[in-house]
């Protein structure tokens, strides 16, 4: 069986930490939009180092990374929203 140097294994979990704060903080609107990024990029790394090992932190890394993506979703439903009522509220007919 193929094992990991210990420093890797450090370096999988810490990041799967880092991937659950940074995906729950992600949720704060306007602020959590470099923070979802961070956090998928530590999800993505993670994936790359794991190769197959068991990640004790796995679920951290897991609900961190469905936090960043439900803060991504939300925002573009959002930036959506305004940018249909703008654009609705500029062909709305006015009675003169």
């Amino acid at each position: 069986m193929n094992t990991l140097d210990p420093k890797i294994k450090i370096e999988i979990i810490e990041r799967s930490l880092k991937c659950f704060w940074l995906g729950l903080f992600s949720l704060i609107p306007i602020f959590g939009i470099p923070l979802s990024v961070m956090a998928l990029r530590h999800n993505r790394r993670i994936r790359q180092l794991r190769a197959g090992q068991w990640n004790p932190a796995d679920r951290y890394r897991y609900w961190g990374a469905v936090c960043a993506r439900l803060a991504d979703a939300l925002l573009f439903i959002a930036a959506t929203a305004v940018i249909a009522f703008f654009t609705m509220l500029n062909h709305w007919p006015t009675y003169n």
